[in-house]
């Protein structure tokens, strides 16, 4: 089972339990999570960032994009 890179960086540190209930979700919740069968969901983030000190950029990419910025050309 390949886990996504910021639960196993979260789990290094809080066990499923811990995260479930420092969220206030269920441990099959954060399972899901674990499991890649769920993503995190948005209103969770902050809380996220704040239980496992995973940055909220890693956990939702897909929320959280790096827009280039150019100048315009004279």
């Amino acid at each position: 089972m390949d886990v996504p890179m910021y639960m196993a960086y979260a789990l290094k540190a809080h066990t499923v339990s811990e995260i479930a209930r420092g969220l206030g979700v269920s441990r099959q919740a954060v399972y899901a999570w674990k499991t890649g069968k769920a993503k995190v969901d948005p209103l969770l983030l902050a809380q996220f960032e704040k239980v496992t000190g995973v940055p909220r950029e890693l956990v939702r990419p897909d929320i959280f994009v790096r827009q280039k910025v150019s100048l315009p050309k004279d």
